[in-house]
């Protein structure tokens, strides 16, 4: 899959938007993919406990070549 086909299956949740001039920018905080049960607005709550986010993040962790390096 290339950059397009990622940003246009994505974008909605990782806060793409576009502009009048024909570009666009990301929010920052106010995005599905970071929040847990995402209601469409930022919630302190339930911010960095999207359960995709956090499997993402654990096997990252486990899975990373300098884990062991972390270990000691």
């Amino acid at each position: 899959m290339n950059a397009e086909a990622r940003k246009i299956k994505f974008r909605d949740r990782i806060g793409w938007f576009s502009n009048d001039s024909g570009g666009g920018s990301y929010l920052t905080v106010n995005v599905e993919i970071l929040h847990k049960n995402y209601r469409e607005e930022y919630s302190l709550s339930s911010i960095f406990l999207n359960p995709t986010l956090i499997g993402v993040s654990i096997h990252f962790a486990i899975d990373s070549p300098n884990t062991h390096d972390l270990l000691e």
